[in-house]
């Protein structure tokens, strides 16, 4: 594991502020492509269907640049490495449940990647943090838990998370 400074400068532009709202796919891909000579598909909702997208990841090798489409329609593809830019757009859905959900999509992809997943975050001290670096989602549960509670939200009784054995 790797861990690195937020505010780490990029070594091309100098910059450190990578704004996650306003940045689109496209974007993403443009830059991609200027540094890649390797195809670089988009794959979102503005771009490709469910059964488009699937097509396409099974037919065409390159980067792909997406949004949970791309997560929810590679279930059974591997990729050598990954990225998510950032982390704080997931966490920023207003969901009392959004750090589960980000979390979800960092398990999802660990499992996926077989070299290095990036993950670009502020929220290094989190409880999804410390859930993900201690592999311990009780650590995250429980905070949920308590905050579902002191909002008066369900299900706050109780929480059932089932995680199968990694092939």
């Amino acid at each position: 594991k790797t861990v690195e400074d937020s505010n780490r400068a990029c070594s091309t532009c100098g910059s450190w502020n990578l704004i996650p709202f306003g940045v689109t796919t496209e974007l993403v891909a443009e830059q991609i492509q200027e540094l890649f000579d390797t195809p670089v598909h988009i794959i979102d909702g503005d771009h490709q269907t469910k059964s488009s997208a699937r097509k396409k990841m099974q037919e065409k090798a390159g980067i792909y640049v997406g949004t949970e489409l791309l997560l929810t329609q590679s279930y059974d593809i591997s990729y050598t490495y990954g990225a998510i830019i950032s982390l704080e757009t997931i966490l920023a859905i207003p969901d009392s449940l959004s750090e589960l959900k980000a979390g979800q999509v960092i398990y999802t992809l660990l499992d996926r990647v077989q070299e290095n997943l990036l993950v670009q975050t502020r929220s290094e001290g989190s409880s999804l943090w410390k859930s993900l670096e201690e592999k311990d989602w009780g650590i995250l549960s429980k905070t949920l838990q308590t905050q579902l509670k002191e909002a008066d939200l369900p299900p706050y009784v109780a929480s059932i998370q089932i995680q199968g054995p990694k092939a």
